[in-house]
């Protein structure tokens, strides 16, 4: 298999490096349009499309092409190789790269925090974030549930910010207090159980069985209420925290218990006291 002993854009004529003027339009091309915002995969796919020749006939192109050509720096031209890009351009180029560095490299933590609270309002499931889209991500109710607003990482944080910049005591929605309610069956489990131990002889499986049964109804007619305490050190530590931009992920770790999105896209923060502050977007 035939490789490449010079740089894309170059051909060695009578001993010396020369610019092949179709190669260095392409160069060209890939810098500009890696600036105006296109990822390697993209670009790369489009050279395939069009079935640009990288060399002798393979029109084949992927990101690492790509990605090696834009760190090329002999594009610049030096003792060996005439210019092909300005170094206006490859500099524009080379804080393009960099920006979108530093913009993975804050994504992680963000995006591990929106895993770990997103659920879905319909189902209660938690989201997956896809990341398949060649423009953004896109994050989806693992069950299906249809949301009408486009999810990105963008629109959930900002979303949840404006949340949070909102006077929090309007929004604030406090659940049922906590309480213990038996209803019919707690009864009659509970009698149930009793004739059981005044019997003489008795399976213990059977009346373990019971047992289990009749402590499992009563903790679901148990209710869990808000902390107004603790609901009142959390509204003050955001109201501290609204002067400072950006998505405060560590104060939503602490506080959050869920970050719930409805159908319509609508947020809603449970706290870990047991209110709710819910918002639109």
């Amino acid at each position: 298999m035939c490789i490449r002993t010079i740089p894309y854009g170059y051909v060695v004529e009578s001993g010396a490096k020369v610019i092949v003027a179709d190669e260095a339009t392409v160069i060209t091309e890939v810098f500009e349009r890696y600036c105006s915002g296109e990822t390697f995969k993209q670009i790369a796919d489009s050279l395939t499309e069009r079935a640009i020749k990288f060399f002798e006939g393979n029109s084949s192109w992927n990101k690492n092409n790509i990605a090696r050509m834009i760190d090329d720096a002999r594009y610049l031209g030096n003792e060996e190789y005439p210019p092909i890009i300005s170094a206006e351009l490859y500099s524009k180029v080379k804080t393009c790269r960099e920006g979108r560095s530093a913009k993975k490299a804050e994504l992680p933590s963000a995006a591990k925090l929106i895993k770990d609270k997103l659920v879905c309002g319909q189902c209660g499931k938690h989201f997956a974030r896809k990341s398949k889209w060649k423009t953004r991500e896109k994050w989806i109710c693992s069950s299906g549930c249809k949301c009408s607003v486009y999810l990105d990482d963008k629109t959930i944080i900002d979303n949840i910010n404006s949340v949070l910049s909102n006077p929090v005591m309007a929004n604030l929605q406090r659940r049922n207090r906590s309480g213990y309610h038996p209803d019919s069956d707690i009864s009659r489990l509970t009698n149930e159980v009793n004739r059981m131990m005044e019997q003489s002889k008795v399976e213990f499986k059977t009346i373990a069985n019971s047992i289990l049964e009749c402590a499992s109804a009563k903790f679901d007619c148990c209710s869990i209420g808000e902390n107004d305490e603790l609901t009142q050190v959390i509204l003050e530590m955001y109201a501290e925290s609204q002067t400072e931009k950006g998505l405060d992920e560590y104060l939503i770790a602490q506080t959050v218990d869920e970050i719930v999105v409805d159908e319509n896209g609508k947020i809603t923060l449970r706290l870990k006291s047991g209110a709710e502050i819910k918002g639109d977007i």
